[in-house]
């Protein structure tokens, strides 16, 4: 594996298919270049690695990303999640709304919001459970718009609660 298939791979296939109808060949590939990634990191591959990210869940193999991500500087990793979270791919905002979970940095709270406001259902939670591990007045004031929000789902909506009677003490 090489950078170059990687990058031909990944341009390929933004996104890759839904869980349902991937194929196992397609499935396997997509973590020989993640491992690939992870091993051998290339920045500029990130944003390809995270728009490749479909409907469902991969058989895993979305989730496990995590490692590589977790290989290239922090930077690169928020900058291309904030990209993602920009993304006309409603799975892509989803995967980078959930991965902001696990990377979280102040600089990503503009572009959570958005998705909080309008992205998906998961999206929506995701990006909510993210700003939720923000301790920043920027934070709390986005939380607090949050919580006024309607449609907003009551576990997030109670998490959300949680969070600014923490701050409140």
């Amino acid at each position: 594996m090489t950078h170059e298939e990687a990058r031909a791979f990944l341009i390929e296939h933004q996104p890759l298919p839904s869980t349902r109808t991937i194929s196992d060949e397609l499935i396997a590939e997509f973590e020989q270049i993640s491992k690939h990634l992870a091993a051998h990191p290339d920045s500029s591959l990130l944003p390809l690695l995270l728009g490749a990210l479909g409907e469902g869940s991969g058989h895993g193999a979305y989730q496990r990303i995590d490692d590589t991500l977790r290989a290239h500087p922090i930077d690169d990793v928020l900058q291309a999640i904030q990209q993602g979270l920009h993304s006309e791919c409603k799975y892509t905002v989803e995967w980078c709304a959930e991965f902001a979970m696990d990377f979280f940095d102040e600089r990503l709270l503009d572009a959570l919001f958005s998705v909080a406001q309008t992205g998906s259902t998961d999206a929506q939670m995701y990006a909510c459970y993210a700003i939720c591990l923000s301790d920043s007045d920027k934070g709390i004031s986005m939380l607090k718009k949050l919580h006024r929000m309607s449609g907003l789902d009551a576990d997030v909506a109670n998490e959300i609660a949680v969070k600014l009677q923490e701050r409140a003490r």
